[in-house]
């Protein structure tokens, strides 16, 4: 397998994460919805649940043809998730929220580093 492969498979798992973390803070918003209220009336908390989740999609498209910058901006994202949230008083949060995102950070900046990589013995 090529380094060039190497890259590639590990940027795709890299998006794969990112994607299940969307799907899993999309899901984990819909507890906004219970039998107590309206439902017109829990349009707003759900929307206000939704909004990681979207923030984690939006970093994800903007960022999705430069790996390295996919990389630096969910670990600011993993940093604000720790912070705004304060999954650090938590441990639970923090593996299920700060980690998750730090990884796929880090998996970004792998995939650009083996991308990058020259073979030995060759290049400039």
């Amino acid at each position: 397998m090529s380094k060039q492969d190497m890259g590639n498979r590990i940027l795709w798992a890299a998006r794969l994460m990112a994607f299940l973390l969307i799907v899993l803070l999309a899901i984990v918003s819909l507890d906004a919805f219970s039998w107590a209220e309206p439902f017109s009336k829990q349009w707003g908390g759900f929307a206000v649940r939704l909004l990681p989740a979207l923030a984690v999609l939006l970093v994800l498209l903007v960022y999705w043809h430069n790996a390295f910058s996919s990389g630096i901006a969910f670990l600011i994202v993993s940093i604000a998730f720790t912070v705004f949230f304060k999954t650090y008083t938590n441990i639970y949060s923090f593996l299920l929220l700060s980690i998750p995102l730090a990884v796929t950070a880090l998996l970004f900046i792998g995939a650009e580093a083996a991308a990058n990589q020259n073979p030995a013995g060759k290049g400039e």
